[in-house]
């Protein structure tokens, strides 16, 4: 979990990757200059997000099963345990 506490503080830090033009809107792809996760973006005509999803994450990056997502306690302990490193 080290490797990613910046990720897991800050969220990620999306940057531009590929955009194309679809029909009535724009598939936009985004990479993480931090852990290199990506996320792709559906845009309508005009410009709202109607549907969105990560992946492929790197390895050692997801919760095991079961343990589901971040809460808000986990997150304030990644940020102590990156403070302190």
């Amino acid at each position: 979990m080290n490797d990613f506490l910046e990720c897991r503080d800050f969220m990620h830090a999306w940057k531009a990757h590929t955009v194309e033009r679809e029909s009535g809107g724009f598939r936009e792809t985004l990479r993480c200059s931090r852990c290199g996760t990506f996320k792709v973006r559906i845009l309508n005509r005009w410009g709202y997000i109607i549907k969105s999803h990560h992946g492929p994450y790197p390895d050692g990056y997801l919760r095991p099963k079961g343990e589901g997502r971040m809460t808000k306690k986990d997150r304030a302990q990644a940020r102590l345990q990156r403070l302190a490193s």
